[in-house]
């Protein structure tokens, strides 16, 4: 059995995830609205959209797709708005969290890493991924 952090593998985040009854990996907001100016800076920072709207739109969307779950991007006079579905987002990323995590209680490391892995580079914040991530490796 792994040992990390002075206990056995996962044991501090299992307890927790039970003694809530409820996934622990739960943001306070539901929806989160981004507005940016159109500016110079804007297209400064999003290059490859080239001074078009259109491509700014599109570059938008794919700079703030996280985990698969893409924003909804759309321009409002000079300002683009961008929604996030963060409910949704946090469900998807603890069940695909939770998956990886059975996977290492059941000693099945090199079929979890994979998708901690990939977990890590998508949320590189949310720090149980990246702690269970460094006890597999």
């Amino acid at each position: 059995m792994l040992q990390g952090f002075g206990q056995p593998f996962g044991a501090k985040a299992q307890r927790r995830f039970l003694s809530h009854g409820r996934p622990y990996f739960e943001p306070p907001l539901v929806h989160m609205t981004l507005l940016f100016h159109i500016d110079d800076l804007l297209y400064e920072l999003f290059p490859e959209a080239n001074g078009e709207r259109k491509a700014l739109v599109e570059a938008m969307t794919a700079r703030y797709t996280v985990a698969g779950i893409a924003p909804r991007v759309r321009m409002e006079n000079d300002t683009v708005v961008v929604e996030l579905d963060v409910e949704r987002l946090s469900a998807e990323v603890e069940a695909r969290y939770q998956d990886a995590f059975r996977e290492c209680a059941r000693g099945r490391f090199e079929r979890a890493k994979p998708n901690l892995q990939q977990l890590a580079r998508e949320v590189p914040w949310h720090a149980d991924i990246q702690a269970t991530l460094g006890q597999v490796h």
